[in-house]
């Protein structure tokens, strides 16, 4: 049987052994030669992968984790260029995944590409950065679905996102809202009066006013306190001792 073996047996040891003597910028010059390589290697394993599995063979048994990626750059969905630069950030990758197979090409040569952004003044100037570093979102804004934005288009986004019309927020569907005018809350669609609120409060801390002997206590309220105290006892069908109890027990307070 052919040896199909592309890999060398040395050790890594040996390998910084014999890099020592090498100038630092050979070794950048040989760092990027190696990224081509890979690229080139999985732009080979992409190839044999569509080529068995056109053949009916079933590759998933393998559980190789590049497998997936693999069929997308064998079916042109994805440059291996690409694949190689933006491995580390998965969100981006899938950003950059949309555009042609030729601009995702260059952006994973690395270069660097025009952006708009508001500066320190509030004034919109721009700057060539390297994609790599700009994080999703600031991506977000230069990549069109089928197209690296323009700084003229990235220019038109941020003015409309600055200046366009707000949407309004929607309110939550249970939100609860004090409406002091009827004394209560409104939760949803439906109104409760204070009564009923502290009356629901009071089953959490357990209401248990018959399972015990009672006592009376007195305290002093102004006449329109008393006035208010009447009027939500009444909206709420109950006494205004039970009303009262119920408040305190729906607080934590007996």
């Amino acid at each position: 049987m052919a040896d199909v073996s592309i890999f060398s047996r040395s050790t890594v040891e040996s390998q910084i052994a014999e890099l020592q003597s090498v100038d630092t910028e050979a070794l950048k010059t040989q760092l990027s030669l190696c990224l081509d390589e890979i690229a080139s290697s999985m732009l080979r394993m992409a190839a044999i992968v569509r080529v068995l599995e056109d053949r009916g063979e079933d590759l998933d048994a393998l559980k190789l984790q590049l497998l997936p990626t693999l069929r997308l750059i064998a079916h042109g969905q994805i440059a291996p260029e690409a694949v190689v630069r933006f491995a580390s950030q998965p969100p981006l990758l899938r950003l950059i995944s949309k555009l042609p197979i030729p601009d995702q090409k260059r952006l994973g040569s690395g270069d660097a590409i025009d952006v708009a952004e508001y500066d320190a003044h509030g004034q919109i100037t721009t700057r060539r950065l390297d994609p790599l570093y700009l994080g999703y979102r600031r991506l977000r804004l230069i990549i069109a679905d089928t197209h690296v934005r323009t700084p003229a288009e990235q220019i038109a986004v941020l003015q409309e996102a600055r200046t366009g019309p707000q949407k309004p927020r929607k309110p939550r569907v249970n939100a609860i809202v004090a409406d002091p005018d009827k004394g209560g809350l409104t939760i949803g669609k439906a109104f409760y009066s204070a009564a009923e609120i502290v009356s629901a409060l009071a089953k959490l801390h357990g209401d248990d006013a018959d399972a015990e002997p009672t006592e009376t206590i007195t305290t002093k309220l102004s006449v329109a306190e008393k006035t208010t105290l009447k009027h939500n006892a009444v909206a709420g069908g109950k006494s205004v001792p039970a009303l009262v109890r119920h408040a305190l027990k729906s607080l934590g307070l007996i």
